[in-house]
């Protein structure tokens, strides 16, 4: 039966915290990843849904209608 000595224990440790520090910057990684998409997808559906209220105020005044645009 083979024995580790001191220094291989410390080595395999240190090893092994080095691959759960990465595993946990990987992780923290995705989740800031997925949260900047989010914001920038919300702020283009924001953008779009500006972009079509402004459009459609403009068709219905070339029309000739009187229009009440809502306020979120």
């Amino acid at each position: 039966m083979a024995t580790l000595q001191l220094d291989q224990i410390i080595v395999i440790l240190i090893a092994d915290l080095t691959m759960i520090i990465t595993g946990l910057i990987i992780i923290i990684e995705t989740l800031v990843a997925t949260r900047l998409i989010y914001t920038v997808n919300t702020r283009i559906i924001q953008m779009v849904r500006e972009i079509e209220v402004t459009t459609t105020a403009r068709e219905e005044i070339t029309e000739g209608k009187v229009i009440k645009l809502k306020t979120n």
